[in-house]
């Protein structure tokens, strides 16, 4: 029987869960949520991360957002607006309690652009860690809405900042469990050998 292992057991935990329901998690675990995103590894401490939380009613209110960002991209590609797709974006913060924008503010003059998304993205998977570490369900989103015009301009992004994704954050629906996955690397692993290596210089 293998020892247990509290970190390993959250990370073969995590699940990306599409049904989320009531509870959400509390502003205090939100907070220790984002404390954790927060300890990721920062080149430079150029600390590009920035949170947007949405719950209650406010989810309602930006779908408005997410409707507008819709029509806009239906109007610019000339093609008619569907009004079932309009009426799914403006209920698409609602799939969960609580939803979280993670955004990639650039900070000028720091560490190059690329390492300071991917800071973002170590923040977006601690979050999503520490989530399951506190009982919570989450799924790490993006599609159009990441790179629109109209969320962006929203969310007073500049124009070399990007939206990461959105994390939705709730209680795992029964019928939505998941169980751990454990995934066998072997056929993801190289070993590099100076023997191999017919690109060295000699």
């Amino acid at each position: 029987m293998e020892p247990v292992n509290v970190t390993l057991d959250t990370l073969f935990a995590r699940r990306s869960i599409s049904k989320l329901t009531d509870p959400g998690p509390t502003d205090d675990e939100l907070t220790t949520m984002l404390a954790a995103a927060v300890a990721a590894p920062d080149h430079g401490e150029a600390r590009p991360w920035r949170f947007v939380v949405f719950s209650g009613d406010d989810r309602t209110a930006f779908g408005h957002v997410l409707a507008a960002s819709y029509a806009a991209s239906a109007e610019a590609s000339a093609s008619a607006v569907d009004p079932d797709r309009l009426d799914k974006e403006r209920r698409r913060f609602l799939r969960a309690p609580v939803v979280v924008a993670v955004l990639c503010r650039m900070q000028a003059r720091r560490v190059v652009p690329a390492e300071q998304r991917d800071a973002v993205a170590a923040a977006t998977q601690n979050l999503l860690l520490a989530a399951t570490a506190l009982g919570y369900g989450s799924i790490w989103r993006t599609g159009d809405a990441a790179t629109s015009p109209v969320v962006h301009t929203a969310l007073g992004l500049e124009p070399a900042d990007a939206i990461v994704g959105f994390v939705y954050l709730g209680t795992v629906a029964p019928e939505c469990a998941l169980p751990p996955r454990r995934i066998d690397p072997t056929a993801f692993i190289e070993r590099w050998s100076a023997s191999t290596n017919t690109d060295t210089d000699t």
